[in-house]
């Protein structure tokens, strides 16, 4: 009887060892798969903000113009962002060159500009990434060059489909 009631002790021991670890297991797993999916969004947000800025500098405004979020497409006439940015191209000779978006991916507030678009309540989240480039454009006949460092806004939806945010009020 002893012999049967060490080897239950034994038992339950293991038994809490293997609950133990089938729990830290368990644990780990979710870890490291929210850590491939966040690595896996942020190289998703870096390419998409890279196609942005390689279309524009590329004078492409439709594709741009397709990527805004649908709420400030339903305000700005594709043809109305196109002809502005074709127009500002042209007067100012704008000429972008090395792109580089960086890493860093920040969560954020909608700004206060960009809150009046955007509905808040179906569940988004808003992502910053700094993009930085070279710009040489015209100012009174003068070429002149500068290096930009810009903040992006992007908004990821439920479904993960990502949505360039921009001011549409810029155009006004």
């Amino acid at each position: 009887m002893y012999f049967l009631k060490g080897w239950l002790d034994i038992m339950n021991y293991k038994n809490e060892l293997l609950i133990i670890f089938i729990i830290l297991f368990i644990l780990l797993l979710n870890f490291s798969t929210g850590y491939c999916q966040d690595e896996e969004l942020g190289s998703q947000i870096k390419e998409f903000a890279v196609g942005i800025y390689s279309n524009y500098a590329d004078h492409n405004f439709e594709y741009v113009y397709n990527v805004l979020h649908p709420a400030i497409k339903d305000i700005l006439v594709a043809e109305d962002y196109i002809e502005f940015q074709e127009q500002n191209f042209k007067k100012y000779n704008l000429k972008l060159s090395d792109i580089v978006v960086n890493e860093k991916i920040e969560n954020c507030d909608i700004t206060q500009e960009l809150q009046e678009y955007i509905n808040k309540n179906v569940g988004g989240k808003v992502k910053i990434i700094n993009v930085s480039y070279h710009m040489k454009f015209l100012n009174n006949g003068q070429k002149i060059g500068r290096d930009i460092n810009k903040e992006v806004f992007i908004y990821l939806d439920k479904k993960q489909d990502l949505y360039l945010l921009w001011d549409p009020q810029i155009i006004k």
